[in-house]
């Protein structure tokens, strides 16, 4: 509990810091959110959170990597997440923090906009005798 709380007061205080850059997308597409040009070190710890409780979606710490979803692709190369299939409800502010001697800290704010495709299935009884 400890610790949760402490990473969830870091990331919500960390987030107020910058006005968040703007990314776009549409329903299905996917976006990459970066740290720009550069390399993780051994030591880098990498924590990627959304929205106003800071909730960890991806995070890379001591060369352990947790992913929240499928849909996140966490680059253990550049600290860079990138969320597939884009969905309506996943518009909003992501907060990524690369935390070494000099923590970089990237706020986005997310805007996906259109309209989802919906897939529906039709099912119809079939009866088979043997």
């Amino acid at each position: 509990f400890c610790c949760w709380f402490f990473w969830t007061w870091f990331l919500t205080v960390a987030a107020a810091e910058a006005d968040p850059q703007p990314v776009k997308g549409k329903p299905g597409e996917k976006v990459t959110l970066d740290f720009g040009d550069q390399k993780l070190k051994e030591a880098d710890w990498v924590v990627w959170s959304r929205g106003p409780d800071s909730a960890v979606l991806a995070q890379y710490i001591d060369r352990d990597l947790f992913i929240l979803s499928r849909r996140f692709q966490l680059d253990t190369e550049t600290g860079s997440l990138t969320i597939l299939d884009l969905r309506v409800n996943d518009t909003g502010t992501y907060q990524g923090q690369n935390l070494n001697g000099n923590t970089t800290r990237r706020r986005f704010h997310l805007t996906v906009d259109g309209e989802e495709t919906k897939i529906y299935f039709e099912f119809s009884e079939v009866s088979a005798f043997c």
